[in-house]
Formats: C-alpha cells, sequence, structure tokens
C-alpha cells in the first residue's frame, strides 16, 4: 500500500487524495476527478467505489459529492483497521502449526543421546541461543562459563535480553564469582537484575581446591592426600571444607557424589 497519512489507517494514495479533495470541494461531481488527480479514471473509480463502500463518501440527489467529516472518517477507518489487525493477529497466534511443517523441510540433524545438542562453533551457539531465547514464554535458566563480557557481548544480548523480560519471561542465571570482578559485566548484570531478572554468583574451585576434591575421593585418609599433594594435613583440612562449602554438601561421600554428578571429576 502506497502511502500518504491515512495509508495507516487502510487508505492507499489514490484512496485519499480523492477523499481529500471532496472535503475540500464537498458537492462536487465525479466527471473530471481521475485528471484533477492525476489518475487513470479506471484506478479513480475503483477508489470511489472503496470510499463509498467505507461511507467515507456520500452523493446528493443532484449527484454531487461530500466527503465524511473528518471525525467520522479517522473514526470509522480506525475501528475497521483494529478490527483488521485483531483478526491478523488471531491468525498468526494460531500458525505454529506451521513449526511442524517447516521443520519437515529441515535437513535432520542428529542430536546425542538424551536429547542433548552440542554446538562448538562460536556463531551457532550464539545463534542457538538467540532462538531459544526468542522462543522462550515463561522462564530462561542458563549457568554462564564467562568470566568476562565483552562490549561486542553485551551490545548482542542486551536488545534480546530486555525483550524477553519485557515480555515477562523470568530469566535466571548462574555466573562465576570472577565475573563480579570485571566492572562493565557488573553493571550489564546490574541492569538486567533492575529489569527483574535474577542473578547468582557460584563459587569456583580453584587449582589446589581441585586437586584436594580429586585426592579425597580416591583415598579416605587425610593424611594420605596431604601427603600425595606435598602440602601439611590442616591445610589440606582447610581446602577439603572449601570443596564441602562450594559444592553444598554434608558430608565427604556427599562431596564426591556431587562432583561426579557435576563432571568435576
Amino acid at each position: 500500500m502506497n502511502g500518504g497519512s491515512l495509508s495507516i489507517l487502510g487508505l492507499d494514495i489514490t484512496e485519499e487524495r480523492a477523499y481529500r479533495h471532496f472535503l475540500r470541494n464537498p458537492g462536487t461531481g465525479t466527471e473530471d476527478i481521475g485528471v484533477l488527480l492525476h489518475s487513470p479514471r479506471e484506478e479513480v473509480e475503483k477508489a470511489l467505489a472503496r470510499l463509498d463502500e467505507l461511507g467515507l463518501l456520500r452523493t446528493d440527489e443532484h449527484g454531487g459529492v461530500s466527503a465524511a467529516a473528518p471525525e467520522t472518517a479517522v473514526e470509522r477507518l480506525t475501528e475497521i483497521r483494529l478490527r483488521e489487525l485483531h483478526e491478523q493477529l488471531h491468525q498468526v497466534t494460531r500458525s505454529r502449526h506451521l513449526i511442524a511443517e517447516l521443520t519437515a523441510e529441515q535437513q535432520t540433524r542428529p542430536l546425542a543421546t538424551q536429547g542433548v545438542e552440542r554446538l562448538e562453533v562460536l556463531r551457532q551457539i550464539r545463534d542457538r541461543i538467540d532462538d531459544l531465547a526468542f522462543f522462550a514464554r515463561q522462564e530462561i535458566l542458563s549457568v554462564e562459563p564467562y568470566t568476562a563480557l565483552t562490549a561486542e557481548n553485551i551490545a548482542h544480548a542486551r536488545p534480546l535480553d530486555t525483550r524477553c523480560l519485557r515480555r515477562g519471561v523470568q530469566i535466571r542465571s548462574v555466573v562465576l564469582r570472577e565475573a563480579l570482578d570485571h566492572p562493565p559485566t557488573v553493571a550489564y548484570l546490574r541492569e538486567l537484575t533492575a529489569q527483574g531478572a535474577s542473578i547468582r554468583a557460584a563459587d569456583t574451585l580453584s587449582e589446589m581446591d581441585q586437586r584436594v576434591m580429586e585426592e579425597m575421593c580416591r583415598v579416605a585418609k587425610d593424611e594420605t592426600g596431604a601427603r600425595n599433594l606435598d602440602i601439611s594435613v590442616r591445610t589440606y583440612r582447610r581446602h577439603v571444607a572449601d570443596v564441602l562449602r562450594i559444592l553444598g554438601a554434608t558430608s565427604r561421600p556427599h562431596a564426591a557424589l556431587l562432583a561426579r554428578e557435576r563432571g568435576w571429576i
């Protein structure tokens, strides 16, 4: 639809020019209007017929044509346009059946066992996350591996994150505690929480914590583990306490179980 100021309400340029003509020249005839509008007669007749159908023109007993008052015209066009948009929106919301149809056109991609999709190329990972977030309806849960976000990362993520939060989608993320040492990353995380996102920082294991955890799962005695790592028993036990706290474990066997479940050992 080509554009005058009334195009948003559903009139094309010829219809709008015809309406404005009769608004300025009420009671005139239609004989020479094609010349006046510099448009083909057939196109003008079609425009006049539609304006008449919309109730925007009226013809008197002498054949003179007048335009409906602007208030009436805009109100009528608005009502019709809203009804059309409502129907279009209704059709859009019922179009999810197209997903199955379009998926059939897509080349089948084998997934790993248990429905896990493995992506290793950064561009593919980013695009897949964008797709999943775009179609999310209720909640987005994520565990983030980064310790710092670049300006590019933030610029890419901001529009999608903001859109999700404005739609009422809950965003819940766990980030590494080291990320809180990077000011731009912290600023962006605070921006998200101000919009309703829930961000938690998780402790991570130091290199020595990792080694102690592995020893703790292999040997029963602290003395043996400490000797294998060439540290004092007191230092070894302090790292054991850190591992238990980070894992949220109530005992060493529980910590070993949690570590294996999480793939830390």
